[in-house]
């Protein structure tokens, strides 16, 4: 019969970051406005909070005109982008 594993059998996992300096990801959006345009909130909303984890100021709107509205009413300045734009190298 097999006893179980004890406190002194058990191992502690190897942590894959602790080699890492940082492992939170650069903040390389400071003080960017981005606006995040899609009519399916929980995607709008979902890019909008990875952004914004990124150091953008990230708005999630979810039309076109929402979009605007709420662009003219931060004083942003427009540039529209849509993902083949970077794809292409384009912006």
């Amino acid at each position: 019969m097999k006893t179980p594993p004890t406190a002194s059998d058990i191992q502690p996992a190897e942590d894959p970051g602790a080699n890492r300096s940082d492992t939170r990801p650069a903040a390389d959006g400071a003080g960017q406005k981005i606006f995040v345009v899609d009519d399916h909130t929980d995607a709008s909303n979902t890019l909008a909070l990875a952004l914004q984890c990124l150091g953008y100021e990230a708005h999630s709107c979810y039309s076109g005109p929402q979009a605007i509205a709420r662009a003219r009413a931060l004083k942003t300045p427009s540039r529209a982008a849509r993902p083949e734009h970077a794809r292409h190298g384009w912006l």
